[in-house]
């Protein structure tokens, strides 16, 4: 079966009806050919398109404003005006008018009161609304008061600019003026003053120099012996055998741990610090640097272990107080546990777990026999 397409409508349509044999569009007249025309684009694409911008008028519609009535920059400011509420200017004023007019003359017929007309009276004057554009305001301010006002505000940063100048120039004034009279009344601790006191006893600053000089010298001669006695100690412990530096050692306590003090039951550990210790700034037993740093101090120097057990924790009665003493009587080991005790049967039991044999027995192969 075929289709029936616009070939087969083409032959069924008379050859004397006008129409278009592309479209197949008829038409009443018989103007229309059967030549196809391409058809044009709305757009003329001879003509330069002008590009819109926000604020300019385009240049089809100059003119437009005062078609409609509008005032222009150019046009001279519009002058309110009066008018009285009886006048008529208009048409449509006038018929609304008559219409009014007549709508109360009937109405007072048909009343029975008879009440006073306005006609005698004069009318009240009022403002007729006309729309101002912003440029031919007279409220907006012209270019000359713009001019002046920002010249008032440059000269107004000036004076900020000036005054803060002189406020800068015055505090400078004032510290020097400060320093000049710390100079004038003088350094009461002469910290900073030079020292001016040569020369005054030439024969006293003979001596202490002299004296200084001695001291120097024994200083250095004492130091040179220093080094000679370590350098003959240590030839004497290189011509020395190992079993004599040993019995030597013991005889002295050289390598013997020193004994540390046992602390008091939760006396706080201070450590004595690892700065400035060393044995040669150390010349006098009473430096304080020798003192025992694990000496109780404090609530340390009495004895805890005398409380009742309650009270032996620490900052007891405060808000910070911990519940525990120390690591020993917080001990989880679990010493008493059935785990933890050895017997034959569990010694049987661990042999049979994983991991609990020796690595080079595992490996090695059994020996077919």
């Amino acid at each position: 079966m075929s289709l029936f397409t616009k070939k087969d409508l083409g032959l069924l349509l008379p050859d004397d009806t006008p129409g278009d044999p592309v479209s197949l569009r008829h038409t009443q007249t018989k103007e229309a050919t059967e030549v196809f025309e391409p058809l044009k684009p709305k757009v003329d694409p001879s003509k330069k398109v002008t590009r819109y911008r926000a604020g300019h008028v385009p240049h089809f519609a100059h003119g437009y404003e005062e078609d409609r009535g509008f005032v222009t920059a150019n046009s001279q400011p519009v002058e309110p005006q009066i008018v009285k509420r009886g006048a008529v200017t208009t048409p449509a004023a006038k018929s609304a008018a008559d219409s009014l007019q007549s709508n109360s003359s009937s109405s007072s017929s048909s009343s029975e009161y008879e009440t006073d007309t306005d006609e005698s009276e004069p009318g009240e004057e009022l403002m007729k609304p006309v729309f101002v554009p912003k440029k031919a305001r007279g409220t907006v301010k012209g270019q000359k008061e713009l001019d002046a006002e920002e010249e008032r505000r440059q000269k107004r940063e000036e004076e900020k600019i000036n005054a803060r100048k002189m406020e800068s120039r015055r505090l400078v004034a004032e510290e020097i003026q400060r320093d000049l009279d710390v100079d004038k009344a003088g350094d009461s601790t002469d910290v900073e003053m030079p020292d001016d006191t040569d020369g005054l006893d030439p024969a006293q600053e003979y001596r202490d120099w002299e004296l200084r000089e001695m001291r120097r010298i024994k200083r250095d001669r004492d130091r040179k012996e220093q080094r000679r006695k370590e350098a003959e100690e240590t030839q004497r412990r290189r011509n020395m055998t190992e079993e004599e530096r040993t019995a030597e050692d013991a005889k002295l306590k050289k390598n013997e741990p020193k004994e540390k003090k046992k602390l008091k039951f939760m006396q706080k550990y201070y450590h004595k610090g690892a700065f400035y210790v060393d044995d040669d700034s150390i010349h006098t037993k009473d430096d304080v640097r020798n003192r025992e740093a694990t000496e109780a101090t404090l609530e340390d120097k009495f004895n805890r272990e005398m409380l009742p057990t309650v009270m032996q924790v620490k900052n007891f009665g405060r808000a910070g107080r911990t519940k525990y003493t120390h690591l020993a009587d917080q001990d989880t080991s679990g010493r008493d546990s059935l785990w933890g005790r050895k017997d034959g049967i569990r010694e049987k039991y661990k042999s049979h777990l994983g991991g609990m044999k020796d690595i080079d027995g595992s490996t090695k192969r059994r020996r077919k026999e």
